[in-house]
């Protein structure tokens, strides 16, 4: 009977807790519903104030706007000279280093400064004294030897000139036709004034000897004197025509032989020259492909050969010269096909250098400065990357200028807000249900 009555109170206490679990308070329910709501209006707004960046990347690499120049060599060799050292300023135009070759640098060079005293000397028609000492100049040897033969010729037409010697002559006698011109000239004066005056005579006589005041043989002696005095005078005109045909004979010999003269001049000379011309371009030939010369002002670094007497590889780096000048550091950043169309100028970017970790330097920031209209031949776009700000990074460090820094960059293309990520899926979904009907 007692343990009836136990079970019968403890019935009665689980049925009252069960009454109390069931009737749960309504300020309980109040409050979960306004917090529950809370909690989901607060992830929404949290979604749109929140922005996710979406990003672009690609491998990086800066250099200036003014690049380093390579200096590289087209065939398999040996350094035979070096000029300079490494870390070394060096101007434009400035010789670094002389692959082996038959020929000697001091041969060339002394063949380049006889060649500019050749072309002086022909262009004044002088005479031009050849090297004295034999040169070596290797595959242009032959090319000289043939200016030699040329300039010996060129030397000896000016030295022992048979025209000039002709020209002075037949000048020397224009120049006493000349006297005797005018010496004849004044002749034929005196002779026309004493024809003129025999004329007179004659005819006083002639009149004299009609009214018979005078017998035959005077009148008939004047007239001899008178035909004298004429064919003296006829003489005298003959010998000036003579002297002016010879005269002009003279002149027209000396313009012959002066046209010969320039003739044989030009000729040689412009043999002498087109060599000039052409061992002038072998030259340069021969420096592009044996001499590395700096084409700018800068310092020289060493890549990848270090003395003299090292093999050099075709198309492989020598030297790297790299600008004075402090000009704007750029970056190159090679972009993949794949959503390069939402990249825009003016848009940010952070680059992370390989030589310089992100956690302990931070990041630079930089701006989209221009893309390429079409891809490379990899496939890939590329964008010009400018550093307001120039190295400093955003841990307040400012990075050294280097060429050729490589590195990673990545482009903020655009801010999605949060929400518009989450609801992505669900509008491609919509858009793809649509696009089926």
């Amino acid at each position: 009977m007692k343990i009836n009555n136990t079970n019968f109170i403890n019935d009665i206490h689980h049925e009252e807790l069960d009454d109390i679990i069931e009737r749960q308070p309504q300020w309980i329910i109040q409050r979960g519903i306004i917090l529950l709501t809370l909690f989901v209006l607060f992830l929404f707004v949290g979604s749109w104030i929140i922005k996710y960046p979406q990003m672009i990347s690609g491998k990086i690499v800066l250099t200036s706007q003014t690049p380093p120049t390579l200096l590289k060599t087209n065939f398999n060799g040996r350094l035979s000279e070096l000029y300079v050292k490494d870390g070394q300023h060096v101007k434009a135009n400035q010789r670094l280093a002389l692959m082996y070759d038959a020929a000697s640098i001091q041969d060339m060079d002394e063949l380049s400064q006889f060649l500019k005293e050749l072309k002086q000397a022909t262009s004044l028609g002088v005479v031009c004294n050849l090297p004295v000492s034999t040169l070596k100049l290797g595959i242009i040897q032959d090319n000289f030897s043939a200016l030699t033969v040329q300039v010996e010729e060129y030397n000896r037409f000016i030295k022992y000139n048979y025209i000039s010697a002709r020209i002075k002559a037949k000048e020397k006698l224009l120049n006493t036709n000349k006297i005797q011109e005018i010496i004849g000239a004044k002749q034929l004066s005196i002779a026309k004034e004493q024809y003129l005056l025999q004329k007179k005579s004659h005819a006083r006589n002639a009149t004299l000897y009609q009214r018979g005041l005078i017998s035959s043989e005077e009148y008939e002696k004047t007239k001899i004197e008178l035909f004298q005095q004429q064919s003296h005078l006829e003489s005298m005109h003959t010998n000036i025509t003579d002297i002016t045909y010879s005269k002009e004979q003279l002149l027209s010999e000396i313009l012959e032989l002066q046209q010969d003269y320039s003739e044989k001049l030009n000729t040689l000379t412009m043999n002498i020259q087109a060599n000039i011309e052409r061992l002038l371009s072998l030259i340069r030939t021969w420096e592009i492909e044996h001499l590395l010369i700096s084409p700018i002002d800068g310092v020289v670094t060493f890549t990848n050969y270090w003395a003299a007497n090292q093999n050099v590889e075709a198309g492989k780096t020598v030297f790297s010269i790299i600008p004075l000048n402090k000009v704007a550091i750029l970056g190159k950043v090679n972009l993949p096909v794949q959503g390069v169309g939402k990249v825009k100028i003016g848009q940010k970017v952070h680059v992370y250098l390989d030589n310089y970790p992100k956690n302990e330097f931070g990041q630079i920031d930089g701006k989209v400065k221009r893309i390429s209209l079409i891809p490379d031949a990899t496939n890939e776009y590329v964008a010009e990357i400018q550093f307001p700000h120039g190295l400093k990074t955003t841990y307040g460090k400012t990075l050294p200028r280097s060429q050729n820094m490589t590195g990673n960059a990545d482009v903020i293309v655009e801010d999605t807000r949060l929400i518009e990520q989450l609801f992505l899926p669900i509008k491609e979904l919509i858009y793809k249900q649509t696009s089926d009907y």
